[in-house]
């Protein structure tokens, strides 16, 4: 045979080849996209549970990009959204409470990766996408159609939650518990420095759907920059607020037959946890005791009509208890004004070097609280120096031998409280995803067992 024309047949015969058998790759690549899926055993879940999902029918070892977006925010709401990429593993799955990403917003393992790095994008929801539905998709061919979507939808609380008002005792305050009349541990919930019944209203939700009479307690509500304060009745500084509302409460909560009477259990953030922890020093009767970023002193009040250095933020029986004043907080508050970055830590830590001598009166005894306590906080707190009053706090504690379980993390902020789902610092993130499962175990045990 001519051996120009053999080597043209052997050329014939390579395209044709090539045509008929493309390289095997390309041919797994497009078999698998079409089997790739979602697993998601649990598509509802409480905001806060764990969400397991899984993605299945990739090549193993081939690289996928998932994506999250969820509509987030109240002033106004906007669409949010987060990406990684992952390498499947052997069996072509990528299970999220395994795969440690090759590129993300965070580093190792973390299965609430996804939710929590979101980032607020200027891009319209579809329409009727709720606030509680988180949209995942996953892109293994790299050319922006995804291969596979799921919806999960997380839900704040239950639906069911019946609402009772504690009175004119109490502005403001209300139970929220599951229907029944069954009796439940009792759980009372104090907010921050942002005053009103926000943080009652985020948090009690979330404890009342998982089975507890809860008190949302608002107990100041201020007018910030010349606004109406939501509750009138209450204090709009924080001056000489008086730590005996939560015997009274607790009194409220005792007189019920729908209340396990020995089983009432206190939460506290910020501002919040002063109270709670000044407070149960003082009072008996409660079971648990939940503080995040907590205060280990009584500090100098602050708000509208307060003098620098001459009142309490707390009273007890009447009167103003010891504090620590501080340096220089009007002169930070102010910054709000101006746009200036504001640094609430500064005057705080001033003030405790600056009066040093006030420390011991003005010091909480959290040895005095007999019932197990349960602390977070960050040495990166910009509000205050959480992380570290969070270590004294269990260092008196354990000198003194009662139960303390304390988290704390050198690079965590003040923003600790929430359950790790929703948009956060990465070191936020991690503490949240570790304290929230945490803290309801803490209850579990000592509120229920």
């Amino acid at each position: 045979m001519n051996r120009r024309v053999s080597a043209n047949m052997m050329l014939l015969a390579a395209v044709v080849l090539v045509i008929v058998c493309p390289p095997q790759a390309r041919a797994q690549s497009h078999a698998d996209a079409a089997g790739v899926a979602f697993d998601v055993p649990r598509k509802t879940v409480l905001s806060g549970d764990p969400v397991a999902i899984r993605l299945t029918g990739l090549d193993p070892g081939a690289e996928v990009t998932i994506s999250a977006e969820r509509v987030y925010g109240r002033r106004p709401p906007a669409l949010h959204r987060a990406s990684a990429r992952f390498l499947a593993d052997r069996d072509g799955v990528v299970d999220l409470e395994r795969a440690q990403p090759v590129a993300a917003a965070w580093e190792g393992v973390d299965p609430r990766g996804l939710f929590w790095s979101m980032q607020s994008t200027e891009d319209p929801w579809p329409d009727g996408q709720s606030s509680t539905e988180v949209h995942f998709k996953a892109d293994a061919n790299d050319d922006g159609e995804p291969e596979a979507e799921v919806t999960v939808r997380l839900l704040r609380a239950r639906d069911d939650l019946v609402e009772t008002a504690l009175g004119d005792r109490f502005p403001g305050a209300f139970l929220l518990r599951p229907p029944g009349d069954e009796p439940l541990p009792a759980i009372i919930v104090l907010g921050g420095s942002e005053g009103g019944d926000r943080t009652a209203r985020s948090r009690g939700p979330q404890l009342a759907s998982r089975g507890y009479a809860v008190v949302g307690l608002p107990y100041y509500s201020p007018a910030y920059y010349g606004q109406t304060a939501q509750f009138p009745e209450l204090p709009a500084a924080f001056h000489n607020v008086p730590l005996d509302q939560l015997e009274a409460v607790r009194d409220w909560l005792r007189g019920r037959t729908d209340v396990v009477a020995d089983r009432i259990g206190l939460y506290g953030v910020s501002k919040g946890a002063e109270f709670v922890l000044a407070g149960a020093s003082r009072i008996d009767g409660f079971a648990a005791v939940v503080a995040y970023v907590p205060s280990d002193v009584i500090w100098e009040a602050w708000g509208r009509g307060t003098a620098e250095g001459e009142h309490s933020c707390f009273s007890w029986r009447g009167e103003p208890l010891p504090f620590v004043p501080y340096v220089g907080m009007n002169a930070e508050i102010a910054k709000y004004q101006t746009g200036e970055r504001v640094v609430l830590r500064t005057p705080h830590d001033k003030g405790r070097v600056a009066h040093a001598a006030r420390l011991a009166a003005a010091r909480i005894r959290v040895e005095d609280i007999d019932e197990p306590v349960f602390v977070v906080g960050g040495d990166a707190d910009e509000v205050w120096d959480s992380g570290g009053m969070t270590r004294n706090i269990a260092a008196r504690r354990e000198a003194a031998g009662l139960e303390t379980a304390a988290i704390t993390a050198p690079d965590a902020g003040h923003g600790l409280s929430g359950n790790g789902y929703g948009p956060a610092r990465a070191a936020d993130a991690r503490v949240q995803g570790r304290a929230f499962p945490a803290m309801l175990a803490f209850f579990e045990r000592h509120l229920r067992q």
